[in-house]
């Protein structure tokens, strides 16, 4: 242009100028909104539509959208040569794109301040500073020279040089992070495939939408894949055993459906007849619909632990055998009693009948009656002996379908010659409708035949006509409780918390393996199992020589003597922190919430369902033995304490206050020195090496007065 010779030429070349400026103009509007992640999307399609129009109007209106008419070219010394500058009629449409430079300007503005907010202030400053003081500048120097004030060829191609340099260096300093980040995640990706196969981990990402499984070597070894294997869900599922493979497919199924994870123990069946057990968890992320769109995790093969696992239970399962067998052993003498009976009432029917048969006419219908006695005492020989040969045998674990009513007579039927030997009177009490339960015959019958046989052991020495055993069956909605009680002495205080121990037994010839086993046994048939000890009163109970014992306290609200309130109030002075359940006929809120400030675990109404009053019981177990945990540790921090001297808690008190050594001398009346020689005292009989360390197990402890008296939590 500043070459052109005639006014036509001149013309010709600044009406197509103005085509790389409309693509100048609608990239930076671009470039902004996506790259600095700013502006107002509204302005930006106004400054777009403005451009456009302009650049419509400079090929339709005029020789350009600057003249109307080129009258003539005038030439003026530039960098020391002579160049073309044209001087005409101005066209009244170039406000159009002057107007849309402005708005670029105040879009551009905007953004940067937008940006200059979100913190990205150096971003602000390179790009959106640059922008704007370059395109003001150059229209500024536009403007000046179309109306005549600066005469001077236009630059503005300089000038957006500037903005280019601005993109370039901003852009660069992006790739060169973009390198860095890209090693970084190199190194990151090392560390957690090293972390990975530290931790005997595969990691996976599973694309939902490209269906496809990324995974480490360590996950393909797993399942059997190779490096340059292709997996995808179809691949992956036929790896899963048939048995399991349909509870795979459902529980990622409910993941990609809402859940978000999911968490599965399965099997996997290799090429080479091998099967594996393997455990996988995963998370899944959602796009901003709420679709999902990529599944990751981790999976670890537990083999090991399933075989140590299925070990642990055959080793279960013999022990189980061998305290059957020592429990049967028990009943031996009184199981030899029961057969005598009916075998002898066969051997003296057998020798009636033959007498019968002599005569030459015998009756045949007394003959019928003592086959038919023979053959109910066969059966009920029989019964015994199938009951010791299927407590006996050595069998796996089979659920199936019970009528409790029907195997509690079978136990009892077992038990009660061994009870009449002993003048033991057992006691069913149990609804003739009880509901079906589902469970192993075998270990159910195991457990009761165990709480029964310690009921009756718990007799011994009382006199007969106080030996009562009492079995005692009721529903509670989806539950059924068994509850066996005797007359005996109870269980001593200070036996309660071992009575689950292995081994642990308080009879003189006992292996302390049955009450384990039973509580081993009603775990995985999804039961509960308590000790229980019962006392007259709150009085008796309170001089008790032993209260502070792991467990909890279930007390009526209303008893004769002291209230369950004032049972509350006695324990809370005497210190003993155990939790307190409260039942009663009918709860009301003034009571309810005196008894919750109290400390009370819950309250509950005696008309409840039992499922309430078992769920407040583990909750209160699991709060005692949580609080006596965190009570002991607190006694193990705070016993370093009790062996600094009365200055050095002096000390440590400033010390924790964040007081200097020259301000603690001070106070103290005594040299920096000695104030040096405590401090280090103090942090030798606490093992603490900082005073942030020394600060943070002060926090912990808690009451210094506590400790200069020498209290005890």
């Amino acid at each position: 242009m500043m070459r052109s010779e005639t006014t036509s030429e001149f013309g010709t070349v600044l009406r197509f100028a103005h085509v790389p400026g409309w693509v100048i103009s609608v990239s930076l509007v671009i470039f902004v909104r996506f790259y600095l992640r700013a502006g107002r999307p509204w302005l930006a399609w106004l400054i777009c539509g403005l451009r456009t129009l302009a650049l419509l109007l400079n090929f339709l209106m005029g020789q350009s959208l600057i003249y109307r008419e080129i009258t003539r070219l005038r030439h003026i010394p530039f960098l020391g040569e002579s160049v073309s500058v044209a001087e005409g009629i101005h066209n009244p449409w170039m406000l159009v794109g002057q107007l849309g430079l402005l708005l670029l300007v105040v879009y551009v503005a905007d953004a940067t301040l937008a940006v200059w907010r979100r913190g990205d202030r150096r971003q602000a400053v390179v790009l959106g500073g640059s922008i704007v003081f370059f395109i003001v500048t150059a229209a500024l120097q536009s403007v000046f020279i179309f109306w005549g004030i600066v005469h001077a060829p236009i630059t503005a191609s300089l000038f957006f040089m500037g903005i280019v340099v601005a993109m370039a260096y901003e852009l660069s300093r992006d790739a060169f992070h973009v390198v860095l980040l890209g090693r970084e995640l190199q190194e990151s990706e090392q560390r957690l495939t090293l972390a990975a196969d530290a931790a005997d981990l595969g990691v996976w990402i599973r694309d939902l939408v490209r269906n496809e499984i990324w995974a480490t070597d360590k996950w393909r070894a797993m399942f059997g894949f190779s490096k340059s294997d292709r997996v995808d869900l179809d691949k992956f599922l036929q790896r899963v055993h048939l048995d399991d493979r349909e509870g795979v497919l459902q529980v990622l199924n409910k993941a990609t459906d809402g859940e978000g994870s999911y968490e599965k123990e399965y099997r996997v069946a290799l090429a080479n007849d091998q099967t594996r057990w393997i455990a996988s968890r995963g998370q899944v992320e959602f796009d901003g619909r709420g679709k999902a769109v990529r599944v990751s995790g981790v999976s670890m093969d537990i083999t090991q632990r399933k075989l140590a696992e299925l070990e642990a239970q055959q080793r279960r399962s013999e022990l189980a055998h061998l305290s059957r067998v020592t429990t049967l052993g028990e009943l031996s003498n009184s199981l030899a009693h029961e057969l005598n009976q009916p075998l002898g009432a066969i051997l003296r029917n057998t020798e009636a009948a033959e007498l019968f048969l002599e005569d030459p006419s015998p009756d045949l219908d007394e003959l019928r009656a003592i086959l038919v006695d023979i053959r109910k005492d066969d059966q009920r020989a029989g019964a015994v002996i199938d009951g010791m040969r299927s407590m006996l045998k050595r069998r796996k674990v089979e659920h199936s379908v019970l009528d409790l009513n029907v195997l509690l007579s079978e136990v009892i039927s077992l038990v009660r010659p061994d009870a009449e030997s002993r003048k033991v009177q057992l006691v069913l009490k149990a609804a003739s409708s009880l509901p079906p339960v589902r469970g192993d015959r075998v270990q159910l019958q195991q457990v009761l035949l165990n709480l029964l046989l310690n009921a009756m052991d718990a007799m011994n020495g009382f006199a007969p006509d106080h030996r009562r055993v009492t079995v005692r069956v009721q529903p509670s909605r989806a539950r059924i409780e068994v509850a066996v009680s005797d007359t005996g002495h109870g269980i001593p205080t200070d036996q309660l918390t071992r009575l689950f121990e292995p081994f642990y037994t308080t009879k003189p010839n006992g292996m302390g393996l049955g009450l384990p086993i039973s509580r081993s046994i009603l775990e995985t048939h999804g039961g509960s199992g308590f000790v229980v000890k019962t006392f007259a009163s709150a009085a008796e109970f309170l001089v008790r020589p032993e209260l502070d014992v792991p467990g909890c306290v279930v007390v009526d609200l209303q008893m004769p003597g002291l209230s369950g309130l004032d049972l509350q109030e006695a324990l809370a002075t005497a210190g003993h922190m155990l939790p307190v359940i409260f039942l009663s006929g009918h709860g009301d809120i003034p009571t309810t919430v005196q008894v919750m400030r109290g400390g009370a675990e819950d309250f509950l109404t005696k008309r409840g369902p039992k499922e309430e009053l078992i769920d407040a019981v583990k909750r209160a177990l699991t709060r005692d033995a949580s609080e006596r945990a965190e009570r002991a540790r607190l006694v193990a921090l705070r016993a370093p304490f009790a062996t600094l001297t009365p200055r050095e808690l002096e000390v440590l008190k400033h010390v924790v206050l964040g007081r200097l050594n020259k301000q603690i001398a001070y106070d103290l009346n005594v040299h920096e020195r000695t104030v040096k020689l405590h401090r280090t005292a103090i942090t030798t009989k606490l093992e603490v090496h900082s005073t942030a360390e020394l600060t943070k197990l002060w926090m912990e402890v808690g009451d210094l007065e506590a400790i200069e008296e020498g209290k005890k939590i």
